[in-house]
């Protein structure tokens, strides 16, 4: 991030750049945690794993932020009117991924052994 903005792109910009890797990267690693959910155990209940909750709410929320930095130069060029959608999606995305994790940290000792 530090390079990023002393080198590659000023303090006047949205380091971009660096949202695109950073959004990559958690994609990426979320994608690999479901796979390593799903290879663990075959009889393995995921709405009850609650590292599959949160793993979901992460994905939501990067891959609309990941699509959002992707395509912001270009709503700004070509569709200008409708710039404030981005910014609503990611606002109540973020709104869903933080209660959803709330959610599931309130009932996390609520949820049945994952084994079972």
């Amino acid at each position: 991030g530090l390079i990023n903005f002393t080198v590659i792109q000023s303090f006047s910009t949205l380091s971009s750049y660096f949202l695109l890797i950073e959004g990559f990267t958690i994609i990426a690693l979320s994608l690999y945690t479901y796979y390593k959910m799903l290879l663990e155990n075959d009889e393995l209940y995921l709405t009850r794993h609650p590292h599959f909750w949160f793993v979901t709410f992460l994905l939501f929320f990067w891959s609309l932020t990941y699509m959002n930095c992707g395509l912001y130069e270009i709503m700004i060029e070509e569709a200008y009117d409708y710039l404030w959608l981005p910014h609503h999606a990611i606002f109540f995305a973020s709104v869903i991924m933080y209660c959803g994790i709330g959610i599931t940290f309130i009932f996390y000792k609520q949820m049945k052994n994952s084994n079972e």
